[in-house]
C-alpha cells in the first residue's frame, strides 16, 4: 500500500523479494526540464585512451597510480611457537583451596 503511494521505495532481489526498503521523502522529488535531459544526453564522454590526452589540453594532470596500503588489521600475524616448559609451573597462592568445589570466602 506504502509503495502504491510511492511513500516507501523497494528495491527487490532476483527471486522478487523485498531486499531494501527506504523511505520516500517528496520533497527532494524534483522534475528537470527537458532541455537538461537532451544536454546531459548530448555530452560524449571520450575514450578511455584519449581521456589523459583530452586532460592534457585543456592544462590538466591525470591522476597517478599510487600503491595501496596494506589494513594493519589483515596483516597475517606470526603464531608464536609452543615451549616445552622444563620446570613445573605451580600456583603457589592457591595452596590450600579446593578447585574442585565452589570457592566461598571466609567470614572475617
Amino acid at each position: 500500500e506504502l509503495e502504491s503511494e510511492g511513500d516507501i521505495l523497494v528495491i527487490y532481489d532476483s527471486k522478487e523479494r523485498p531486499k531494501f526498503i527506504y523511505a520516500n521523502d517528496k520533497t527532494l522529488n524534483v522534475e528537470t526540464d527537458q532541455v537538461f535531459k537532451d544536454l546531459w544526453h548530448s555530452l560524449k564522454v571520450p575514450a578511455a585512451e584519449d581521456i589523459s590526452n583530452e586532460l592534457e589540453k585543456a592544462g590538466l594532470k591525470s591522476m597517478e597510480v599510487f600503491a595501496t596500503k596494506v589494513n594493519p588489521k589483515n596483516k597475517v600475524k606470526k603464531k608464536s611457537k609452543q615451549r616445552n616448559r622444563k620446570v613445573k609451573i605451580t600456583n603457589t597462592h592457591l595452596e590450600g583451596i579446593d578447585l574442585t568445589k565452589d570457592y566461598v570466602a571466609e567470614k572475617k
